[in-house]
């Protein structure tokens, strides 16, 4: 397990006095947390304490080139993925709580291999270039919430997906918000074996 402080080294505690008690302060820093599973071929990101950045090291992004064939985000807060960060990515994305934010042409959305499963958060474009997904998204089944799984495009961004929408077994939402556009051309299905209701 690998603990990474996204916002640099801890600063310097401050001395601060309030209400006549002297405090210990330091900033509050975002961590993700990378741990393997699945014979190391699964690569899980735990987001922590405030959204964060996919560390953007040579060392780290030689994670996604090196036999891994999952990349899962955890944890409440959202983690960014910058654009052409992990492009070479081939694998499967799997969004199991959070946020995870892309950018053009990360962790390989734009090409074809692989797929993006929302199981519980969003998957949400936030660059300013436009954004091709042409991994297939499926909408989780087997979730006992009805809500909460989203993909987002923000205000004034456009995005079109080339692969296919499977939709789940519970509520899948797709948010484009004003000025942005959207576009499916892969087609949205029932998710395979789950009836229609």
């Amino acid at each position: 397990m690998r603990t990474v402080n996204a916002n640099g080294s801890w600063a310097a505690f401050r001395m601060a006095a309030f209400a006549g008690c002297l405090m210990m302060c330091a900033p509050v820093m975002a961590t993700v947390t990378y741990t393997y599973e699945n014979d190391n071929k699964t690569l899980v990101a735990t987001v922590t304490d405030a959204d964060t950045d996919l560390t953007t090291s040579a060392a780290d992004q030689a994670w996604f080139t090196a036999g891994l064939t999952n990349f899962v985000k955890r944890g409440d807060n959202a983690l960014r993925v910058w654009e052409n960060v992990a492009n070479s990515f081939t694998g499967d994305m799997r969004i199991e709580k959070g946020k995870l934010s892309f950018y053009a042409n990360s962790l390989g959305i734009n090409r074809a291999q692989g797929k993006i499963q929302i199981i519980k958060g969003a998957l949400v474009h936030i660059g300013n270039k436009h954004l091709t997904i042409a991994k297939d998204i499926e909408y989780g089944c087997g979730d006992t919430d009805w809500g909460g799984r989203t993909f987002e495009v923000w205000s004034g961004h456009n995005a079109t997906i080339s692969g296919k929408i499977s939709i789940g077994d519970k509520n899948a939402y797709v948010f484009v918000y004003d000025g942005g556009t959207l576009d499916v051309t892969g087609g949205i299905e029932d998710t395979p074996g789950v009836a229609a209701g």
